[in-house]
């Protein structure tokens, strides 16, 4: 289980502490990211890795059966001014229906967002707050990851969101930690995107148009 945790919950976290001593906080002019500047993030892969991709000026993310990588950002965050997530994306291909998603063999998704706070000795008590797009679980449940408690599992979206459509989230974070957590958060320390099939399977296709800070 920790294993698995590690591996694809709480990897980004673990690579803020390597990447520490040339990081800086990011602030308000540094908080809106282009697919441009996504693609580029560091890629982290728990199976075979997913595809990322720019096409026509979007970021195009797609996995098969046995493909789980995540793209993320070793960066703290600042919140104080700006404790708003927001993203714009949208699905290509409807969410499958292949197993239970609050089960080890079914956590897999449509498209997650994902954004990390740093926690214990090599971050190994680090917490994780996903935002998923699901096949059937209702907007705005909770659960906590089947691998680990230690990440949170929230629905933005399910199979009755339209595809094809773009449409925009907007999340209070530090309110988030503090639901699911208890946490009194000032700051993340990593941000991820994930498109994965490596334990349901199937086939999974969502497309991201920027993700952004506010207040």
């Amino acid at each position: 289980m920790i294993k698995r945790f590690i591996n694809k919950q709480c990897a980004v976290a673990l690579g803020v502490i390597a990447s520490a001593t040339v990081s800086s906080t990011l602030f308000a002019q540094e908080l809106n990211f282009t697919p441009v500047t996504i693609v580029d993030w560091p890629v982290r892969e728990f199976e075979h890795p997913s595809n990322y991709q720019l096409q026509d000026g979007v970021l195009n993310a797609t996995c098969t059966a046995g493909q789980a990588s995540a793209l993320y950002l070793e960066q703290e965050v600042a919140l104080s001014q700006q404790p708003y997530l927001n993203w714009r994306w949208r699905v290509i291909r409807s969410p499958l229906a292949l197993t239970n998603e609050r089960v080890k063999g079914g956590d897999d998704f449509s498209a997650r967002i994902y954004a990390v706070a740093e926690r214990g000795l090599f971050g190994l008590t680090s917490k994780a707050v996903n935002f998923v797009w699901t096949h059937d679980q209702p907007v705005g449940a909770s659960w906590p990851n089947p691998f680990t408690e230690q990440a949170m599992m929230v629905a933005m979206r399910n199979q009755s969101s339209p595809t094809h459509e773009w449409v925009t989230e907007r999340v209070h974070l530090p309110k988030q930690f503090q639901r699911h957590f208890g946490l009194q958060l000032d700051a993340i320390d990593a941000l991820a995107l994930m498109v994965d099939c490596d334990n349901a399977g199937g086939k999974r296709h969502f497309q991201l148009e920027r993700i952004w800070f506010s207040n």
